[in-house]
């Protein structure tokens, strides 16, 4: 998993605190090329710019339930555009809804992990994201 460290990740919640736990597992797991934001405008705004920039992410982190731009939305924005049709997205959310996994997944996520993300679960989602291993929904 060493070769994945250095990997460009952006999380987008609008929850800080659940940024911030996110943020923790992911250090505490070794990766240090995260990008964070509260604010899914922002964060969009910041994706698009690092596409046009060509340092593009190497995976989006997104909640599902946000005002403005919610998850669903920023993943259809990601998908629809040739650029980053390819960009990998894990969906992290508290919504176990059965519709809402099968859309997230129609919509061209990686993974889907619900809330609340233990160490370990997240870093074998990140290995089969990473290494283009086939999604697997985790509750």
């Amino acid at each position: 998993m060493k070769e994945f460290l250095d990997k460009k990740i952006l999380i987008v919640d609008d929850i800080p605190m659940s940024v911030a736990y996110l943020m923790k597992q992911l250090k505490g797991l070794g990766y240090t090329n995260i990008i964070e934001f509260t604010d899914s405008v922002e964060a969009w705004e910041a994706f698009a710019e690092a596409q046009l920039s060509d340092q593009p992410f190497d995976l989006v982190m997104t909640d599902l339930n946000m005002p403005g731009l919610d998850g669903m939305d920023f993943i259809a924005q990601i998908k629809n555009d040739e650029m980053s049709k390819d960009t990998k997205i894990i969906v992290v959310s508290g919504d176990h809804d059965p519709l809402v996994i099968d859309e997230a997944i129609e919509k061209g996520v990686a993974e889907y992990i619900t809330k609340p993300v233990n160490a370990e679960e997240l870093a074998d989602k990140l290995k089969f994201v990473f290494e283009g291993l086939p999604f697997q929904v985790t509750e």
